[in-house]
């Protein structure tokens, strides 16, 4: 029962105003529940896109240990922005294999 954190911050060129969101994260090392993995990560960048939004930032550098292999939801979500129709990771949400908050993407680009 470790928790799980993520910190970001907004950084600002001094000479050209240009933003970026640096993010590092944790996630789970639980492997036997990649879904718990998911749902964080899923989370995660529902956050940052947010924030993003927020601060007008277009710019995102995301770095961690996502504790994940190139199979994993987990990875197919960070890398190719979604996952698969019915991921094997994803087999323990009812009703869905979209995950807890109802997307298998995101919209950071």
């Amino acid at each position: 029962n470790y928790p799980q954190v993520t910190m970001a911050v907004l950084l600002r060129c001094k000479a050209t105003g240009a933003t970026v969101v640096v993010g590092s994260t944790h996630i789970c090392s639980n492997w036997r529940q990649p879904h718990i993995q998911f749902a964080q990560v899923q989370a995660l960048l529902h956050r940052l896109e947010s924030f993003m939004k927020e601060h007008d930032c277009p710019s995102l550098i995301l770095a961690g240990d996502f504790n994940s292999t190139p199979e994993s939801a987990v990875y197919n979500l960070l890398r190719n922005g979604t996952i698969p129709e019915h991921h094997t990771d994803l087999a323990h949400w009812p009703d869905s294999h979209q995950g807890p908050l109802g997307a298998r993407g995101h919209g950071l680009g």
